[in-house]
């Protein structure tokens, strides 16, 4: 089962500025694509070499793939769309309205 990161979707001056939680998560290990009328969120945490063999007493912080989904209230354009991460927090800026529709799923380069 893929873990869901915490998001936050707020709309601002007619943008959506959507961030999520990925703490620990590398540029290239997630992405971001618009499918349809949605957003999606996906990409693997990894368990860091040294605590790999460890015996743990308490383990809280998952490891994986993520998949996250956010229903968006119109049809993007991708190339409007903007991605960062930093210090472990993903934020993509979605620009309203967007006149063109996409069929197939597009990625979202991520900076």
């Amino acid at each position: 089962m893929a873990v869901l990161p915490r998001t936050d979707v707020v709309e601002k001056d007619h943008t959506l500025i959507i961030t999520a939680e990925l703490p620990g998560v590398k540029k290239e290990d997630v992405r971001v694509e618009l499918e349809d009328d949605a957003l999606v969120i996906r990409g693997e945490t990894h368990v860091h070499e040294q605590v790999k063999d460890e015996e743990y007493v308490r383990m809280e912080r998952s490891y994986g793939s993520f998949y996250r989904r956010l229903p968006l209230p119109f049809q993007a354009k991708v190339e409007e769309v903007q991605a960062s991460l930093n210090n472990g927090v993903l934020e993509i800026r979605i620009p309203e309205p967007a006149e063109s529709q996409h069929p197939e799923p597009a990625l979202v380069p991520i900076s």
